[in-house]
């Protein structure tokens, strides 16, 4: 509690103590900026979605290519290699798009959307999803920013995500050309149909491997505690360096979950001889009794052409 307590205060003080030494974005700065190309290469050392994560870290390597026109629409592609213990696997490809928009100098916004196509082995805390379909708006207060979004997530069924939160961006040169770094607090609330989807997958692969005699078996999950939830709180201090031709970035997070799902499995398990198994168990992991919060961090580097 003392640890939360302190990182808290360090957060408001950051944002509240004067920033004399930034230099101030000016209207002609923050426009965008040219149409460009970027060749990313990022590192994440745990996949960690609202608040949850699975029993074996999922470090990911991502290379990815991006374009974003001086209009405010961008689209790219990328792909995710497992580094994790035993295979080395591509886990993922993703295709992106979206349009940012600005207002005005205070009030700007963002549509997107992200398709997804996951590794049948993939340990991903999100790998139930397959698209996600979004928006936020943030409003510029000088002291702070003020942002909000909503998500329609795409898995088995579809899931409601909303998050809202501050932010400060200290700017060291110019937006083209300097340092950022924006602390952040942000709430994620969510409904719970992706976690339904992780779960039935995880067990049914975990009864195959225990059990040679299975032929085919059906899991479904439910959520006993279904609904609009909040799942976890989080605190991250993104640093980007911004070049001509290149730029880095390292995004340190801390996520504090909240609100344990409780989930119950129905298996129905055919087995090689013909009969059938069904059977109905309490599914509720270890780490859903016991919340921890956990770190992660992704940091990266990229090319502008």
């Amino acid at each position: 509690m003392k640890f939360f307590l302190r990182l808290i205060i360090w957060i408001a003080l950051f944002y509240l103590v004067p920033t004399t030494t930034f230099s101030q974005i000016n209207s002609a700065e923050s426009q965008k900026s040219n149409s460009n190309w970027k060749l990313i290469t990022s590192y994440l050392n745990d996949v960690i979605y609202y608040g949850r994560k699975d029993s074996i870290a999922t470090p990911y390597c991502t290379p990815s290519l991006t374009y974003t026109d001086k209009s405010g629409f961008y689209f790219g592609g990328s792909f995710s290699i497992y580094t994790g213990i035993g295979e080395k696997r591509i886990d993922m490809y993703a295709i992106d798009l979206g349009y940012d928009i600005d207002f005005n100098d205070y009030f700007s916004g963002s549509i997107y959307a992200n398709k997804s196509f996951y590794n049948d082995n993939s340990t991903a805390i999100k790998s139930d999803i397959n698209a996600i379909a979004g928006a936020i708006v943030s409003y510029d207060f000088s002291l702070l920013q003020l942002n909000s979004g909503v998500d329609v997530l795409f898995s088995q069924k579809p899931d409601v995500g909303v998050n809202i939160g501050i932010s400060r961006e200290l700017n060291l040169g110019t937006v083209e050309k300097g340092i950022t770094i924006t602390p952040s607090f942000v709430t994620y609330f969510s409904t719970l149909h992706f976690y339904e989807g992780y779960t039935s997958r995880k067990t049914g692969k975990l009864l195959k491997r225990v059990n040679p005699n299975i032929k085919s078996i059906e899991s479904i999950t439910t959520v006993d505690n279904a609904g609009m939830k909040l799942l976890d709180y989080e605190f991250s201090l993104n640093m980007d360096i911004e070049k001509e031709r290149w730029g880095c970035f390292l995004y340190p997070n801390v996520a504090i979950p909240t609100t344990p799902i409780y989930t119950t499995t129905r298996n129905t398990i055919k087995l090689n001889n013909g009969s059938q198994i069904i059977n109905s168990f309490n599914s509720t992991p270890y780490t859903e009794k016991t919340l921890k919060l956990s770190f992660y961090v992704e940091g990266g580097l990229y090319l502008k052409f």
